[in-house]
């Protein structure tokens, strides 16, 4: 079903199965560098072929149901007899920049990885097979902490093993870092740029730049990228312009701090907003909650001095509670301010109907999350893989939207949205037309999203024109 070899037995003949960058780590741990050990794992080819050999790969409707439902497959594979093996004894791993407990986790986040980059090529080169070419192997690390360590102070370290690995690899490289019983190598890629090193620190995986030239075709858009960090690990990624944090979805309050500090540290220049629990305004009742995300901001702002954090009011039911809120919030040492940016997500219809109110009480931005509004307003849950019977309906609820976007201009507030159907065609040509500052989107749908959004901006402009 899948292959494994130790990371530190991989040599340049295996390079067609193992891949280039485990061919690098395992050549530069040879050379003695700190290379994290670990384990390298094929996907599961045959497996996934079998699933998806009678995929309909014309229909987009077709497709994201059967990834829907091959997510839900996953949990009933059975965990490969070797991946147990191999991995016995070893835990915790280090995958992808997220820590992982059990061998179960570890196969499950493997899986996830993958689908992940079947829907990525899916949205950058169309539904052309055969899609399990963008499959490549995983590397599993070994670490001692289950629990990510920051790498400030690290920065000297950092820069003088990079410039020795790079005149070991000759072509210039970037490479990532973790803390575990010292400075040890997780990643390394090819960087195409001018040779001029500086080093820079980013979080828990680290990078040397060498270069401020740095080869970009990315295509330019107005709208604006944030990616949505709850459920995925922290990637540096330069096309992004912020980040979104839903601190109600993550159980660890220690993993919450942590991504916040990371992608704030990562990203020092762009807005991280930072959304607390659903129902906010409940745990009011119960502070002990609610003081748990407000230290997680202030330790953030405070003590590690970064201002870019903004906070993302969800749920209220009514103007009283967001000034409800927003008083508990100030008690807190958390009032708006010019460095606090306070915004409300729009979850149910009546926070479009009195949204004028909304901002005459103080809100610096809107957050339209279309899975929830869905829900409220037209029955069904936007989230659900059924949800391509509603397709249609979905257009009556951005229809329902023009009114507050118009005010939210008129008012020169920024808004984002969010949710399942953000990138339909229809509905991107329809935000993009209204103005909308940006999307806030998961990490497989970040590298596609530029180029459509592009696209999308370039039929705006000639409709108007026309």
């Amino acid at each position: 079903m899948i292959e494994i070899l130790p990371l530190k037995a991989i040599h340049s003949e295996d390079l067609p199965i193992y891949g280039n960058e485990a061919v690098l780590l395992s050549k530069l741990a040879h050379a003695g560098l700190p290379v994290a050990p670990g384990l390298v794992v094929t996907p599961p080819f045959l497996k996934l072929k079998t699933t998806i050999e009678h995929w309909d790969f014309n229909n987009r409707e077709i497709i994201e149901q059967k990834l829907v439902i091959l997510k839900k497959e996953f949990q009933s594979w059975p965990i490969p007899e070797i991946l147990v093996k191999d991995t016995k004894g070893k835990g915790p791993f280090f995958v992808d920049g997220k820590y992982i407990k059990s061998v179960k986790n570890l196969w499950l986040a493997l899986l996830e990885n993958w689908l992940d980059s079947l829907k990525q090529k899916i949205y950058l080169e169309g539904f052309n097979q055969p899609v399990t070419d963008a499959l490549k192997p995983q590397i599993v690390f070994f670490v001692k902490s289950n629990q990510p360590i920051v790498l400030d102070g690290y920065a000297e370290e950092i820069e003088r093993l990079s410039v020795k690995a790079n005149n070991i690899l000759i072509i210039p490289h970037k490479f990532g870092w973790i803390v575990d019983g010292g400075v040890k190598l997780v990643e390394v890629a090819q960087y195409i740029q001018e040779p001029v090193i500086t080093a820079k620190a980013e979080g828990t995986i680290s990078s040397l730049i060498l270069g401020t030239q740095v080869r970009d075709d990315t295509p330019k858009t107005t709208v604006k990228l944030f990616y949505d960090l709850t459920s995925a690990g922290l990637v540096v990624d330069h096309i992004v312009e912020g980040v979104f944090l839903d601190s109600g979805k993550i159980a660890d309050p220690e993993e919450v701090l942590f991504k916040l500090v990371e992608s704030a540290s990562t990203f020092p220049f762009s807005p991280i907003l930072f959304k607390l629990p659903d129902h906010a305004l409940s745990l009011i009742h119960h502070k002990e909650m609610l003081d748990k995300s407000c230290k997680a901001v202030l330790f953030t702002r405070n003590k590690k001095n970064h201002n870019n954090i903004h906070l993302v009011i969800p749920y209220v039911r009514g103007v009283f509670e967001l000034s409800q809120l927003e008083r508990e919030l100030s008690s807190r040492n958390l009032a708006r301010k010019n460095s606090l940016n306070i915004w409300l997500e729009v979850d149910i219809p009546e926070n479009l109907l009195n949204l004028k109110d909304y901002l005459e009480l103080g809100i610096d931005g809107v957050v339209i999350n279309l899975d929830e509004l869905s829900s409220h307003l037209l029955g069904f849950d936007c989230a659900n893989e059924e949800v391509a019977a509603y397709r249609s309906e979905i257009y009556g609820l951005l229809k329902f939207l023009e009114d507050g976007i118009r005010l939210m201009h008129k008012v020169k507030k920024p808004f984002l949205v969010m949710g399942k159907f953000a990138l339909e065609p229809e509905v991107l040509h329809f935000l993009v037309d209204k103005g909308v500052y940006g999307l806030i989107l998961p990490k497989y749908e970040i590298h596609s999203a530029r180029e459509l959004i592009h696209q999308t901006e370039k039929k705006v402009i000639l409709t108007r024109a026309a």
